[in-house]
């Protein structure tokens, strides 16, 4: 859910249907989590993301993560969580 409302929001469309938007330890930075093979479930993942080492997945990977496309928009009211040790 954190990564598709992370990106809904990005969009000034997305942004501009919501009074505010919950994201309690969303998955937003993709690039950095599927780059670390150390976290549980990465490599796993790669059949469907892809690996991040190369190119092609890299560049699909930052088009997508909320992290790399924040905009100047105005963004509705948000409330983020987040954990120190959240190895989901």
């Amino acid at each position: 859910g954190g990564l598709t409302l992370g990106a809904f929001v990005n969009s000034d469309e997305g942004a501009s249907a919501l009074a505010g938007a919950v994201l309690e330890v969303p998955f937003v930075d993709v690039v950095t989590g599927m780059s670390d093979p150390s976290l549980p479930l990465t490599v796993h993942e790669f059949a469907e993301w892809g690996d991040p080492r190369e190119a092609v997945h890299e560049e699909n990977m930052r088009s997508m993560s909320p992290y790399e496309n924040v905009g100047p928009h105005p963004y509705p009211k948000l409330y983020l969580s987040c954990a120190r040790a959240d190895a989901r």
